[in-house]
């Protein structure tokens, strides 16, 4: 069900020619790896499957591709909201690294619920899975895992690129 919208955005832009693509289809590649990764992960073993949260991808195994937002930049309201995101997104990464510095595992969770609900409501959906992972991390407690999140999620800030603006 989840390729579902993207699939229907990819299919609308295709047909109009759209030269706007390439966020669309990486969407759907995104949604497609997580896949893959997924079933690669538990080999089957049916109590495997929520009993821990997912460790954050390695630097090797990740993709360092900039990251955009898939909302159309070429409207200047979503401009605005991607732009208010990405400055908020700096301040709330910040509070994370704070947050594991002290061992606040309540403020973690709570960041960790922000950064899932609010990436992927400006287009940045490579923010979903390490929202996620951090707030179960930090629910359970797992500071030193909570801490790996907080690395991967840096990085994916540092490959954030918006049209006309440096990589925050």
């Amino acid at each position: 069900n989840v390729f579902t919208e993207p699939a229907a955005e990819l299919e609308l832009l295709a047909k109009a020619q759209s030269p706007d693509i390439g966020p669309a289809f990486a969407r759907i590649r995104s949604l497609q790896r997580r896949i893959a990764l997924d079933a690669q992960g538990d080999q089957g073993n049916e109590s495997a499957r929520g009993s821990a949260p997912a460790p954050a991808p390695t630097a090797a195994a990740e993709n360092l591709a900039p990251i955009h937002s898939t909302l159309p930049m070429a409207n200047d309201r979503f401009r605005d909201l991607i732009a208010r995101f990405v400055d908020r997104l700096d301040e709330r990464v910040t509070e994370m690294e704070s947050a594991v510095s002290s061992g606040d595992a309540e403020a973690l969770a709570s960041l960790g619920h922000w950064l899932k609900g609010s990436g992927g409501s400006v287009g940045f959906h490579e923010f979903d899975e390490p929202g996620a992972i951090l707030e179960s991390a930090a629910r359970a407690g797992d500071l030193v895992g909570a801490s790996e999140v907080v690395k991967h999620i840096r990085s994916l800030c540092e490959r954030i690129e918006l049209p006309g603006k440096e990589a925050i």
